[in-house]
This record gives C-alpha cells, structure tokens and sequence, in this order.
C-alpha cells in the first residue's frame, strides 16, 4: 500500500491543456465497473476539490447520466476523461472528485493499492428508469 505522504502528482490530458496536481498519494486507485466507467476504462483516484490544484489552458466537455450527481469531464481538444465531480458539494462547499490516475506518470502511483470494485455494478441508481440498458442492479 502506497504511502500518502506529501508529493506533487500530476494529471495531465494527452494534449496537455487540462491538467490537476495534488500534493498527496490516492489511498487506491479503484478501477469501477460501472456502466459508465467500464468503458471509459479510467482507474479512478479519489480526493477533495480543495485538495486539487486545476489548471486548465483549454475546455472541458461534461457528461451526465443516471442520477445526474456526478460530472464527467473530458478535454475539449483530446477527448481524454480528466476527472469527474459531485454536482452536489458538501455542506462545507467542497466536491468530491475521482482523478482518472490513467492521466498520471504510472511509475509514480506503481505502488498505489489497485482495486477493482463490483459493487457499483450492482448497486442501484436512485431513479430506475433513468438506468442504462446494461445496468443489472435490481430494481424495486
């Protein structure tokens, strides 16, 4: 298991112009499996949007889907998943946000705890008939 000790990571898209730093190591990088996230194949690292530095040069494109609580980023210009975003923040403000750690030099997260995560593959959406044709959570 990784360390989370103080360091500067870094996640960057294929072109460079969106990119996030954060200055602690995942507790895990979780490869969800999801209808969603399966197919974008991202390998999630999850923080708080006060523990991320964003700079972005260019844009993002947003998706949406199921419950609409979560926002899918992608670079306007390479078309890489940068991240996704809890519409709703906290009380205190504050996201919750899962780094796609595929952007990241993967020699620097080698050591980082991988799972890979079934839960969510089951689990269901709040509002079933917003569910995706593949998703095999039981509805009631």
């Amino acid at each position: 298991m990784a360390t989370t000790d103080a360091v500067s990571l870094k996640s960057t898209c294929h072109c460079g112009a969106i990119s996030l730093t954060v200055t602690r190591m995942p507790e895990m990088i979780n490869e969800c499996q999801c209808t969603i996230c399966r197919r974008y194949a991202a390998a999630w690292a999850y923080y708080y949007s006060n523990e991320i530095d964003f700079q972005q040069k260019g844009k993002t494109k947003t998706y949406v889907w199921g419950d609409g609580d979560l926002e899918f980023h992608f670079c306007e210009t390479c078309g890489c998943v940068v991240y996704w975003w809890r519409i709703l923040a906290g009380a205190d403000g504050i996201h919750e946000v899962g780094i796609n750690s595929r952007n990241m030099n993967p020699m620097e997260v080698l050591l980082v705890e991988r799972r890979i995560q079934y839960d969510t593959l089951v689990g269901a959406i709040r509002d079933g008939s917003l569910k995706h044709p593949d998703d095999i959570a039981k509805y009631v």
